[in-house]
């Protein structure tokens, strides 16, 4: 009888600190689905624009993966730059691994993903035009019908960090 309130109480405490469940590989699921998005993107000269995009997450390779195509569109809806990621989830790790490539250009980002309570932190390094870069970045405000992203970019090994590198708002396309 000790052991079993023992076990009751252990289990009661432990379910109102708020202790997180064990990170899973469904914990990109939110992201699933496709997306208008309202960017603002870091230019050459230092300033920022706001362009628009579309996105689109599926599920493949038999559900192991994650397959996340993006587009940035211009002023008139034509798509002017193209990306995609391929997300997995590494079990033993308990992370997501994910390799961000762009269409016709040379630059890629390799980036470790985990779920931190309500948001999905992100820490990555890469190479593109600019050279060798460190990345970070988050998911947040997180719901059914949208979520926002915030990424910080460094080209001298973390000493200083172009902030916001980009951000931007995503809202589900409704079918």
């Amino acid at each position: 009888m000790k052991k079993l309130l023992l076990f009751l109480s252990s289990f009661f405490l432990l379910s109102i600190t708020g202790v997180q469940a064990e990170p899973s590989a469904n914990d990109l699921d939110f992201f699933l689905g496709d997306w208008e998005i309202v960017s603002k993107d870091i230019q050459p000269d230092g300033s920022y624009a706001m362009s628009k995009a579309r996105s689109k997450a599926y599920k493949f390779l038999d559900g192991a993966a994650v397959m996340d195509e993006w587009r940035s569109l211009n002023a008139d809806g034509n798509v002017v730059f193209r990306g995609a990621s391929f997300r997995t989830w590494l079990p033993r790790e308990k992370k997501w691994r994910i390799v961000w490539m762009m269409a016709n250009v040379n630059g890629q980002t390799i980036i470790d993903a985990e779920k931190v309570d309500d948001e999905v932190h992100m820490r990555g390094a890469g190479e593109d035009s600019g050279g060798k870069f460190l990345e970070r970045a988050r998911y947040y405000d997180i719901s059914d019908d949208g979520f926002k992203f915030f990424m910080e970019r460094s080209y001298d090994g973390g000493e200083n960090w172009i902030t916001p590198f980009n951000e931007f708002t995503a809202k589900r396309v409704k079918e």
